[in-house]
């Protein structure tokens, strides 16, 4: 077949990426069987789903990595041919030979693309009609993105299909935030000044306050545990800005169970079958899990945020109460976060941490205080405190609102100020003055019957 030395010599350099390809298509079609015996079982089924879409991550992660082969540094080259490189700044930079660094950000007011949606459209869909992919629209990861799609679609259908796809662009933009900026006949441009590729940066401001304030406890881990993407936001990412150029954190991406055997992957599906076959409670009232908390401080009028608060609290008004609460909920929260890090610090394994994106986070209560580190201790005090000074805001905001609508005679005033705070506000314990019950839930108006009839002709 490769009667040539120079065409043995290059079938033989990329053998490892051929070979790679061809049992990611078979894990695919594996995937596919699996989904035609457990069909009848959902968790199996969201189960697989969520490993289709794990191994097109991957499969991505590894193109790009195999587009810029020439420029990696040996000792970087298998973890990121494997696609366990994360596709972060940080990670990407280390990984590239000195005299390719940093890595060339694109930018200015004459880019073609400047939105994260419709870079994800250019990079993975193949139906929108009007941009190009000359040269690379069968790209490995292509094709393993479009196969699993038609794979749901025959199975479960095209709406599940649908909601597959928009759970992995949603993966996508939260952890992977150094991107490969394609052109119609390439899948990585070059500068024309230094010749270097060109990468798309995106860039969330609120996320990266987030982990400014978180970082002012303590460093970071590095990488960011996978169980943090759930907590990224899905919206309002940006290419980058003079003033904030790359986010300058590694998140691990979701990949537990492309790691996983075979074997592995068949006995997880075998016991979510049996646990689902076993349940008590009724299927169809499956409890909705909770939202997770969205690690996003948003930018906000600095004077009403910079001058403290007028008088004492009970003299508070509704403007006040709201401003505080938000930066006491905050600072509750980023402190929560923080004492998650300080556990996972003490149980950090010596490998890389798989299986990040599937543990739970660890709980911030008082079991296994004997445990605890002075630090812990320390943080622990004051986050009962912070909690008490939570409470006793909510209490003025429960005076303000009963008032507001008795002078006003408005049932559902300040209802929308509630919504915003509710999600963080019920994760704290309950007490009398709660504002969440004062929530008002509209009644979905009866539908009336329709009479059909048939004109006279």
């Amino acid at each position: 077949m490769f009667n040539s030395p120079s065409m043995q010599s290059a079938y033989r350099a990329r053998y490892p990426q051929v070979r790679d390809v061809r049992i990611d298509f078979i894990r695919v079609d594996q995937a596919r069987q699996w989904m035609v015996e457990f069909s009848s079982i959902p968790p199996c089924q969201e189960y697989l789903e969520k490993y289709l879409r794990q191994l097109c991550l991957r499969a991505f992660r590894k193109d790009v990595f195999a587009q810029i082969k020439p420029f990696l540094r040996e000792e970087s080259m298998v973890t990121a041919l494997a696609g366990d490189t994360p596709l972060c700044w940080p990670s990407v930079n280390q990984a590239l030979q000195k005299q390719y660094r940093p890595p060339y950000i694109a930018g200015g007011n004459r880019m073609a693309v400047k939105s994260i949606d419709v870079l994800f459209t250019w990079l993975w869909e193949w139906r929108d009609g009007h941009l190009e992919r000359k040269g690379w629209k069968e790209k490995p990861y292509r094709m393993l993105y479009q196969q699993s799609f038609e794979i749901i679609t025959l199975i479960r259908g095209k709406d599940a299909a649908r909601a597959w796809k928009k759970k992995l662009q949603t993966s996508f933009i939260r952890s992977h935030w150094l991107l490969p900026y394609p052109q119609n006949h390439s899948f990585m441009r070059k500068s024309k000044e230094a010749g270097q590729v060109m990468w798309w940066s995106s860039v969330h401001r609120g996320l990266d306050r987030y982990y400014q304030r978180l970082s002012r406890y303590g460093p970071l881990p590095r990488p960011l545990p996978a169980s943090n993407i759930k907590h990224h936001p899905e919206d309002h990412w940006e290419q980058s800005r003079p003033f904030l150029d790359f986010m300058d954190y590694t998140v691990q991406p979701e990949q537990r169970l492309v790691h996983l055997s075979e074997a592995d992957l068949y006995q997880q599906l075998q016991s979510l079958q049996v646990i689902y076959n076993n349940q008590a409670q009724p299927r169809g009232n499956r409890e909705a899990d909770p939202s997770p908390l969205i690690y996003d401080i948003p930018e906000i009028i600095r004077y009403h945020t910079d001058r403290g608060p007028q008088g004492p609290m009970e003299g508070w008004n509704m403007t006040t109460c709201t401003i505080q609460i938000r930066k006491a909920l905050d600072e509750y929260g980023i402190r929560q976060h923080y004492q998650q890090n300080l556990r996972c610090l003490r149980q950090r394994p010596s490998r890389p941490d798989y299986c990040s994106d599937s543990q739970p986070e660890p709980e911030t209560g008082h079991d296994g205080e004997d445990d605890m580190t002075s630090d812990e201790e320390s943080l622990e005090q004051k986050q009962l405190q912070q909690v008490k000074y939570i409470q006793q805001i909510e209490t003025q905001m429960y005076k303000c609102i009963c008032q507001d609508r008795e002078l006003w005679q408005q049932s559902g005033l300040h209802d929308s100020t509630i919504k915003l705070y509710a999600p963080k506000l019920r994760r704290l314990p309950h007490h009398e003055y709660s504002i969440l019950p004062l929530l008002t839930l509209k009644k979905e108006p009866k539908q009336r019957p329709v009479a059909f009839y048939k004109p006279h002709r």
